[in-house]
C-alpha cells in the first residue's frame, strides 16, 4: 500500500505541490499524523526541518497537560502513582483525554514499582524530572528524568546531603548555546534510548531554618556519570529561594531569590544564575524596589517565566485594597544591563462576587502563554491577559499544590514521531529480509 501511494504520488503531483497541500493539512495535527504515516516520501516531506517551521515557528507551544499526585495524597511518602492530566479544553490529548499513570505512559523502560509515590519537580523542553520515593527522604536525593513522548526513563545517581530543601531546573536541546538551528531536533532522537541529551541542576538547602539554612548547588550531565562537586551558592545567610524551579532563559537558569534583613524583612531581590554550558554561577540584583514586587506577602503569587519571544519575566499577582492585580516585568535585553521595565498592570476581574483567597499557587506557560492560578480550594483559573478575566478552568478534583505543568513543542513532537515512524519501518522491513 506504501509503494502505491508513494507511485501515485510521484507521477501525479511534484514535491513542492505535495508541500504546500500538506502545510494546508498541518492545521489539523492529526490529519496530518496520518499523512506522514501514508508513505515514506510524504514522511520525509513532513519531517523536513524547513516544512515544520513553516507550519510552527520556532518556539511556539501548547499546554499538554499536568503531573499531579492524586486528591488527597500531597504526602511525599505516599506511593500512590503520579499522574499525567489533560487540560479540560484539550478535548482529545497526545496522552488521551482521561488522567492516566506516567508509568502507563513510560512503558517498559522504568522498573515496575519506580515512580510510585515519584514527586513532579520541572517539566522543560519536553522533560520532566521526578523525585523519586527511595531511601531517607531527607539525607538523600533520588531523580529520574522521564521523556514522556519518547516514552523513556533515565534514574540519576544518587545525592547523598541532608535535603531539608531542594529546587531544581532541567535543561535540553536549544537550551545549550553551542547548539546550533536545527540541532534541537536532530538531538531528540540521537541518544541509544531516544531522550535527548539533558542537565539537571539541584539547589539544595540543608536546614528547615531559613537564618541557619546553606544552600548547595550539585550539576549533573547526562554525558556524564556522576554529579559534581556541591558549590556553596550564597557566601552568607539570610538569602531564600523561591520556587519549586527556575526559569531558564537562553541556556541559563534563573530562580529568584529574596534576601532577608535581621528583622526577617524581605530587603533585596536578585536572581540566582547558572549557566548550564559552564555551570558558571552568580547573583544579579533586581533593579526593581522590594516595595514594588510585593514579595514576602501571605495573599499573592510571584514567578519568573519565559515570554513567547524568549524574554525573560517576572510575574507578580497581589491584592491591592479591594482590586486583586497583576504586574508584568520584563528583563531588558540589552547588553550589560539587568534593568527590569514594567510592562503591564493589570487589574484583573474576579470569577465572581466576593472571590478573595488567601493563598494562591501559579504557573506560568514556558512559550504558550499560558497563565493559572490556584486558590486554597484548588479551583484553577485561567488569566486573559487581553480581557483582564479569570475563566474556572474545570479539572477534575482540581490540581494539587505540587503540579508540574508540561508544555509541549509540536514541531519537535512531529519530528519525532515522523522519525520514530520511519525507523520502525525500516525495522520491519529488515527483519522480513532476514526471514527470506
Amino acid at each position: 500500500m506504501e509503494d502505491t501511494a508513494a507511485a501515485m504520488s510521484r507521477r501525479l503531483l511534484p514535491d513542492d505541490v505535495v508541500r504546500e497541500i500538506l502545510i494546508r493539512v498541518s492545521t489539523d495535527k492529526a490529519a496530518l499524523f496520518r499523512c506522514a504515516t501514508a508513505c515514506k516520501r510524504w514522511r520525509g516531506l513532513v519531517a523536513d526541518s524547513s516544512f515544520l517551521l513553516r507550519c510552527w515557528p520556532e518556539g511556539a507551544s501548547s499546554l499538554l497537560g499536568f503531573f499531579d499526585l492524586p486528591k488527597g495524597h500531597m504526602q511525599v511518602a505516599t506511593g500512590r502513582p503520579l499522574l499525567f492530566i489533560p487540560p479540560p479544553a484539550a478535548g482529545s490529548s497526545v496522552f488521551g483525554a482521561q488522567p492516566r499513570p506516567l508509568a502507563s505512559i513510560i512503558r517498559g523502560t522504568a522498573p515496575d514499582g519506580l515512580l510510585d509515590g515519584a514527586v513532579p519537580e520541572v517539566a522543560h523542553g519536553g522533560l520532566l524530572l521526578v523525585r523519586l520515593l527511595r531511601g531517607d527522604y531527607i539525607k538523600s536525593v533520588h531523580l529520574a528524568v522521564c521523556d514522556p513522548l519518547a516514552g523513556t526513563c533515565t534514574v540519576l545517581p544518587t545525592i547523598r546531603c541532608k535535603a531539608e530543601r531542594a529546587t531544581f531546573s532541567i535543561l535540553a536541546g536549544a537550551d545549550f548555546p553551542s547548539s546550533k538551528g536545527g540541532q534541537q531536533r536532530e538531538r531528540q532522537t540521537s541518544p541509544s534510548n531516544g531522550t535527548p541529551s539533558f542537565k539537571v541542576l539541584a539547589i539544595v538547602g540543608d536546614d528547615l531554618d531559613i537564618d541557619k539554612r546553606k544552600y548547595n548547588l550539585y550539576m549533573f550531565s547526562s554525558t556524564q556519570p556522576r554529579w559534581s562537586r556541591p558549590r556553596k551558592c550564597f557566601r552568607k545567610h539570610g538569602y531564600h529561594v523561591q520556587g519549586r524551579c527556575a526559569a531558564v532563559c537562553h541556556g541559563v537558569a534563573r530562580w529568584l531569590v529574596r534576601y532577608l534583613n535581621d528583622e526577617n524583612h524581605v530587603h533585596k531581590c536578585y536572581t540566582y544564575d547558572v549557566s548550564a554550558e559552564t555551570g558558571h554561577h552568580w547573583l544579579t540584583k533586581l533593579s526593581i524596589p522590594p516595595s514594588q514586587l510585593r514579595i514576602g506577602g501571605f495573599r499573592g503569587a510571584h514567578t519568573l517565566s519565559v515570554d513567547a519571544n524568549g524574554l525573560l519575566s517576572l510575574l507578580s499577582i497581589y491584592k491591592k485594597v479591594d482590586i486583586w492585580r497583576l504586574d508584568i516585568w520584563t528583563r531588558q535585553t540589552n547588553v550589560g544591563s539587568d534593568k527590569w521595565l514594567l510592562v503591564k498592570v493589570l487589574d484583573l476581574k474576579p470569577p465572581r462576587p466576593g472571590w478573595d483567597p488567601l493563598r494562591l499557587d501559579m504557573w506560568s506557560g514556558e512559550k504558550s502563554g499560558t497563565l493559572l492560578i490556584q486558590d486554597e480550594y484548588r479551583c484553577v483559573h485561567r488569566i486573559n491577559v487581553e480581557t483582564r478575566t479569570m475563566v474556572k478552568e474545570q479539572f477534575q478534583n482540581g490540581l494539587s499544590v505540587l503540579a508540574v505543568p508540561v508544555e509541549i513543542d509540536w514541531a519537535s513532537l512531529v519530528f519525532i514521531s515522523v522519525r520514530l515512524n520511519m525507523s520502525q519501518t525500516t525495522a520491519t522491513l529488515q527483519d522480513k529480509d532476514g526471514a527470506m
